[in-house]
Formats: C-alpha cells, sequence, structure tokens
C-alpha cells in the first residue's frame, strides 16, 4: 500500500508532504512513476525511505490511489513496513 500524509510549509518546497510504501522501496518507485511523479523527490533514508510530494502531485498521488494518513501514521508504518 502507498501512504501519503497531509501537506504541510516546508521552507524549501513550500507545501508538502511524504508518500512511503508498507511493501517495498521497488513498489514506491513503480507508484511514482505510474504517476508521473520525478525521482528527485525521493529520499533513500535506509530507515525512512519517502517522496517528498510537493503540492502540484499531491493531488495526482490520492487520485492514483495514496492513502491519506496523518504523519504520526506515516512514522509507525515505516517502523512496521516490510522494506
Amino acid at each position: 500500500m502507498i501512504y501519503i500524509d497531509n501537506l504541510k510549509f516546508y521552507e524549501y518546497y513550500g507545501y508538502a508532504a511524504h508518500m512511503i510504501s508498507d511493501v517495498s522501496v521497488d513498489d514506491l518507485h513503480r507508484f511514482a512513476k505510474e504517476n508521473n511523479i520525478h525521482r528527485r523527490f525521493y529520499h533513500s533514508s535506509r530507515k525512512h525511505p519517502h517522496y517528498d510530494i510537493i503540492a502540484e502531485n499531491y493531488n495526482r498521488a490520492i487520485k492514483g490511489g495514496a492513502k491519506v494518513v496523518t504523519s504520526k501514521e506515516i512514522i509507525r508504518i515505516l517502523r512496521n513496513a516490510r522494506c
């Protein structure tokens, strides 16, 4: 499953969210590619691999099937993820 948290304001990006997978990094990349989200937004942190989703990609990710969760849920999911 792909998850995304709510948009928040960040100085560097403006409004952005985090997108993760609880299945695998490959699943995350596949979803991003299918929804035209550029790889430059990927952060390869070993513990917390994710995409930063800027406002213009947010609705695209949701329409593509990403489930909206809270930021706290993102952390919980990452801690329990298989990837």
